[in-house]
């Protein structure tokens, strides 16, 4: 009966022979890229995502890189810095929508 059915099964687009098709179970590229592969955005948001401990008014605050980054920048544009500044407005258009009219 798989003869029969070989022999009426027509070749054409999107259907390669029986004997090339992938077997059940059987990956497309099984030697392809590992999933979730440490590429250089994943690599610097598990990096953003760490936490550390800063010294905030006094107390203590475990925060994760990003927000200490963040409030960094923020309080250099505060104290004056004009590159700060630049930046956090850059951030600010980019993020937060204020500038979008």
């Amino acid at each position: 009966m798989a003869d029969k059915d070989a022999k009426d099964y027509k070749v054409g687009y999107g259907k390669p022979p029986k004997d090339t098709q992938f077997k059940k179970g059987q990956s497309g590229n099984p030697a392809g890229r590992p999933p979730r592969s440490r590429n250089m955005k994943r690599l610097m948001e598990e990096l953003l995502d760490e936490t550390v401990e800063v010294t905030e008014n006094g107390k203590p605050l475990i925060l994760s890189k990003r927000e200490a980054l963040l409030r960094r920048l923020y309080a250099d544009a505060i104290r004056g810095d004009a590159q700060a500044m630049r930046q956090l407005l850059g951030i600010l258009a980019k993020y937060s929508g204020l500038f979008d009219r």
